[in-house]
């Protein structure tokens, strides 16, 4: 996969990287010059994810048939175009023939509620106070500098930490 490839070139340039990392301003300015060519990276604040589950459960719905009644399988499809405009349609090519012509999927309910996207989050996202205490026993290698960055990260001990959840699930 081409994801796999610039994983590579970032633990590449993370070898080579001229200063140590501390905080995550630095992993951005790593992966902004890893590799020939130069990363965009955009810098996300938590106002920027958007919970798009909850516009599937109100405004839209996954179809099983296009416009035409044909039957809609998304493993054959092939091309896809948004048109601004025209919310809650998608156009699709099961070819990528330029002569084939786009199919009509129409996402939208029938009595559709708000088309509003909502903010996924709305308070400050905790990490697990066992992450946060260990963090704090890392502060005497990390530079006084970067230690407000920690201490002032909030945590909760009713929280899951979803790496844990997940390597114990295997």
């Amino acid at each position: 996969m081409e994801c796999d490839s610039d994983h590579a070139k970032i633990e590449k340039a993370r070898k080579t990287f001229p200063s140590s990392i501390n905080h995550p301003y630095d992993w951005m300015q790593l992966i902004r010059f890893a590799g020939k060519n130069k990363f965009l990276v955009v810098e996300m604040v938590q106002e920027m994810f958007f919970d798009f589950n909850k516009l599937l459960k109100k405004s839209y719905q996954m179809k099983k048939t296009n416009e035409n009644k044909e039957k809609f399988v998304f493993r054959d499809v092939k091309w896809i175009r948004y048109i601004k405009n025209e919310k809650g349609i998608v156009f699709y090519k099961t070819s990528l023939g330029l002569n084939a012509k786009f199919l009509k999927l129409n996402l939208n309910r029938k009595n559709a509620t708000s088309m509003e996207i909502e903010r996924a989050y709305y308070d400050m996202l905790c990490i697990t106070e066992e992450k946060k205490k260990d963090l704090m026993t890392l502060l005497a290698f990390i530079p006084e500098t970067f230690h407000d960055f920690y201490k002032s990260l909030k945590s909760n001990i009713d929280i899951n930490d979803p790496i844990i959840s997940d390597e114990e699930n295997e």
